[in-house]
């Protein structure tokens, strides 16, 4: 073979490899992270009725102290982990890491010193080896946005033992809102010089109207949309995970609906069925289109025309929608949490899973 002929072929054996690689890479099922809590055991078992859907499962047992003891909240559940490591799909196991009780003092040493990251990502690698999971999420209160040094001295024992490094952030505000009003987020190159370490983010989009002391929607799908952009501006970032709430808020009004008695979360099982699904005259179902969420109202009884009660609660309309704008940005999902959605939440994204699967053959079959 002369070296026209050779230098022909081996562009074309290039391309091959090219074309077959790109497209593995495009047809990769996206990463769902799920949250299990041992405050809602209903969690563990979604988990295994819905193991094929999910990619990772962490439950939020652990505690790191600054003595750098590690604690578990309850017990780990050894039922539910042989369970997990029977099942045919068998999720990867990346339990959540709180690092609760730390000083501005203490966090400021760990970012600072060398050695101390050192001891950290020691502390948490040999507790992963002994429970033998197959990873961590990390959770570090208002740290997270400029704690990148550390996470990189955990990342580089973790990640070449084949464990994975997950880490939670806080979300963007909206471009309206001033910097200093919310936790602060990790900036787009700052996700993206994660990402190339192989670290995962776990973005909370979620609790919007609570953390700005207001009632109203949980996720409005505008503030979801900026903050794809803001993780992922260039599109196909399978390691950013895009909070999904698998919760509601619930708003109980004074007389005239001019003061709030409460808001706080409530779950899919509160939410009697008949409410859910129309059938209770008591309740107003209506659609929210500046948020692209579904909202409940309780109709007051007697003169007073002004709600009761108003329920914020995800619906099959609402996730995909939010569905569509992941898929659009090539990202992934973490849902909080397994144990507080209903049937109808699983049923969505099981449909989104198989969609993509769908896409996915007919993309393999044009190869």
């Amino acid at each position: 073979m002369n070296n026209l002929m050779r230098a022909i072929w081996t562009g074309v054996l290039v391309a091959l490899i090219s074309l077959v690689t790109s497209g593995a890479t495009a047809l990769t099922r996206p990463n769902v992270l799920v949250y299990v809590t041992p405050w809602n055991t209903e969690g563990y078992d979604r988990v295994l009725a819905h193991a094929s859907l999910i990619s990772h499962v962490s439950p939020t047992w652990h505690t790191v102290h600054p003595t750098l003891d590690i604690t578990t909240v309850g017990d780990r559940n050894q039922t539910w982990l042989d369970a997990l490591a029977m099942a045919t799909s068998r999720p990867r196991l990346v339990p959540r890491y709180s690092f609760e009780g730390w000083t501005e003092p203490d966090l400021v040493a760990w970012i600072e010193s060398p050695a101390r990251q050192r001891a950290v990502a020691r502390a948490l690698v040999a507790h992963c080896q002994r429970f033998a999971y197959n990873g961590a999420v990390l959770e570090v209160a208002g740290a997270a946005a400029f704690a990148e040094v550390a996470v990189k001295a955990i990342r580089d024992v973790m990640v070449p033992m084949g464990q994975e490094l997950i880490v939670v952030v806080p979300p963007a505000p909206l471009p309206t809102e001033g910097a200093d009003a919310l936790a602060r987020p990790l900036t787009s190159a700052g996700i993206t010089r994660l990402a190339a370490m192989d670290v995962s983010v776990s973005i909370m989009t979620y609790d919007f109207s609570l953390h700005r002391r207001t009632v109203g929607p949980n996720a409005p799908l505008p503030w979801v949309e900026h903050n794809l952009q803001h993780a992922c501006p260039t599109g196909n970032c399978p390691t950013v995970l895009l909070g999904l709430h698998f919760f509601g808020m619930r708003a109980i009004l004074g007389p005239g609906g001019r003061t709030v008695e409460s808001f706080e979360p409530i779950l899919g099982r509160d939410i009697p069925p008949s409410v859910k699904q129309g059938g209770d005259p008591t309740f107003v179902q209506q659609w929210d289109d500046g948020s692209a969420e579904k909202v409940l109202a309780k109709v007051a009884a007697g003169s007073d025309p002004a709600p009761k009660m108003l329920i914020w609660y995800p619906s099959r309309k609402s996730m995909e929608m939010r569905l569509a704008a992941v898929s659009r940005a090539g990202c992934g999902i973490a849902i909080w949490e397994a144990g507080q959605g209903t049937d109808e939440l699983w049923e969505t994204l099981a449909t989104w899973i198989a969609a993509g699967d769908t896409d996915k053959d007919q993309r393999k079959d044009e190869l």
